[in-house]
């Protein structure tokens, strides 16, 4: 900045102007300070408007000047902390137990689902983020006019008259190309409701399934929301997949393929029955 003019600084959002205030410009550097507020959220912009003295000479920068700037503003409360508690691996075909709470014993409610790691590689799907979309970086929605150009020999540069500026996030890319395939592991549990500080429990069959799966926790309470994943094993320490073809004709002879997967290092042999 120049060494003498007034600066308007405003903090705008997506509607209105929230706050407004006169500073007068120094030589060098400018700080500005202000304390954020619960109706900043989820962006705030500082919109700083200099004017010079008219006829100044101790500088050849224009008489008024321009500037806006994004400032990101969260609030904590907003933010919820899900833990599920798992075993690393589970086997097939048995029961497995899930105990969802929250980090800051907050209450919550919740969905749980445990879906094939493989099916959501082939759609590249992510953990739904709640949070990052309610409380996604918010366009300006104040316009800016200004009339100095009508001022008599006070011209000094070209400025658009109205002045709109906004974000692009909406025009990300959403995932991955959807894809057809067999059924795989998909389970969709709840909505429950955890009261403050408690722990709730599921007990959970898993079916006939050899992989990973995602187990995923999506929470929600009064503006808050937050997310929890962890990637589980299934697998048994010793598995067998026996192929036939699904039609058989009377009299023909057909071949059984049977693959032994050993899945800890100290099995060395096994005995496979056909029954």
């Amino acid at each position: 900045m120049g060494k003498s003019g007034r600066a308007l600084v405003t903090l705008e959002n997506g509607s209105r102007v929230v706050e407004s205030y006169w500073m007068k410009a120094q030589d060098g550097e400018n700080t500005f300070r202000f304390t954020a507020t619960k109706e900043m959220t989820p962006t705030i912009y500082a919109h700083v408007s200099l004017v010079q003295p008219h006829g100044q000479v101790q500088n050849d920068l224009p008489i008024r000047m321009y500037g806006i700037a994004p400032i990101k503003i969260e609030d904590p409360k907003t933010r919820l902390n899900p833990i599920a508690k798992v075993d690393d691996s589970v086997r097939p075909e048995e029961f497995f137990t899930v105990k969802v709470s929250e980090s800051k014993s907050r209450a919550m409610a919740y969905t749980l689902a445990i879906v094939d790691e493989g099916l959501l590689d082939l759609t590249r799907f992510r953990t739904p983020d709640p949070w990052s979309k309610f409380y996604a970086r918010e366009a300006l929605g104040v316009k800016t006019w200004d009339l100095y150009n009508d001022v008599m020999g006070a011209y000094g540069g070209k400025l658009e008259r109205i002045l709109s500026i906004g974000g692009d996030m909406g025009k990300k890319a959403r995932g991955g190309q959807k894809a057809n395939r067999f059924k795989p592991v998909v389970m969709h549990l709840g909505p429950f409701y955890l009261k403050g500080g408690k722990t709730k429990t599921h007990k959970i069959k898993m079916p006939n399934y050899v992989g990973a799966v995602r187990v995923m926790v999506v929470a929600a309470d009064k503006g808050a929301y937050g997310n929890f994943e962890k990637s589980v094993k299934v697998k048994k320490p010793l598995m067998v997949l026996g192929t036939l073809p699904r039609v058989l004709g009377p009299t023909e002879k057909v071949k059984l393929p049977v693959t032994v997967f050993a899945m800890e290092k100290n099995i060395k042999n096994a005995t496979v029955k056909i029954e």
